[in-house]
């Protein structure tokens, strides 16, 4: 049996003019939207669409008689989900992030997300690791998350890319003459990682040992602006996000070392067997609250 689902993607390829449009218009991609057609196809018994390189696909004989079938089909069921009271499950949606991302991003934008998922509750969740964040998305298929990522691979958690970030190696702005004549080289300073949270340590940790750096190291307390602290007593080199640095740059206090930046990427993470509807309600407002950011 068809879904309403696979008949909205359908209508939308119609609508659309392509796969590729209506993977846009859809927030999804477009093998999202390849398979639902595919599937939608074996229901048929049919091929919907006439495929050729370089042309928009025609409907077939039966892609028409279809399109009529799920205009109807679409129009009733949101007929009924206006009609209906949303169930519990429907109203109860988990937003996660880390402390920053809640500052930064979500904290200005509450109102805005909880008008946008309506009739959705929405709770907010703040967690300190992306190791935690990651395992509360897989236990509960109702949770959504922004996060900074350095890889994004999983089997069980679907990742949508919203923007760059970039992450470099800053030494306090005293040493810089030094380094720049060659009187002091970068891997005989001293480095400061985090002290508490592993996710973060690990990424510092591996940026150092690729740059050959060496492994004196300085444990500060995770945020940025006592790390930085940190660094200026002591005279050591850290591994920052650009944006994170930019104050600190900008009075003067430390100097990013050119060529040494690492990408990363703020992400939007849900389980993958979450609801296809729901995933593109609250990728769409992820998107829409980090676009004007800049990072």
């Amino acid at each position: 049996m068809a879904t309403i689902r696979q008949m909205e993607v359908f209508l939308a390829v119609v609508r659309e003019g392509g796969f590729r449009r209506a993977a846009d218009a859809l927030e999804i991609s477009e093998a999202s939207v390849s398979k639902q057609i595919k599937a939608l196809e074996r229901v048929c018994g049919a091929a919907l669409f006439r495929r050729a390189a370089g042309k928009s696909p025609a409907l077939t004989e039966e892609g028409q008689q279809t399109l009529a079938v799920a205009n109807e089909a679409v129009l009733l069921q949101r007929k009924m989900r206006s009609c209906a009271k949303p169930s519990m499950e429907d109203r109860e949606l988990e937003f996660i992030t880390r402390p920053y991302f809640f500052q930064t991003f979500i904290k200005p934008n509450i109102a805005t997300i909880i008008e946008e998922l309506r009739p959705s509750n929405v709770r907010f969740t703040i967690l300190e690791s992306t190791s935690e964040i990651l395992s509360r998305l897989i236990s509960n298929r109702k949770s959504f998350a922004i996060v900074r990522m350095y890889a994004q691979s999983h089997e069980r958690i679907s990742f949508s890319q919203l923007k760059e970030a970039r992450a470099s190696i800053y030494i306090p702005a005293a040493l810089h003459p030094l380094y720049m004549s060659g009187s002091l080289a970068l891997k005989d300073i001293p480095s400061v990682t985090p002290s508490f949270n592993h996710d973060l340590n690990e990424i510092c940790m591996r940026e150092i040992n690729a740059r050959s750096m060496n492994d004196v190291l300085i444990q500060a307390q995770v945020f940025t602006e006592q790390i930085i602290e940190e660094a200026l007593t002591k005279g050591a080199k850290t591994f920052l996000l650009d944006h994170h640095a930019r104050e600190a740059v900008a009075s003067g206090k430390i100097v990013k070392i050119e060529n040494e930046d690492t990408k990363f990427w703020v992400t939007f993470a849900c389980a993958k067997d979450s609801s296809d509807d729901m995933h593109g309600r609250v990728l769409s407002v992820a998107k829409r609250i980090i676009k004007n950011h800049t990072f």
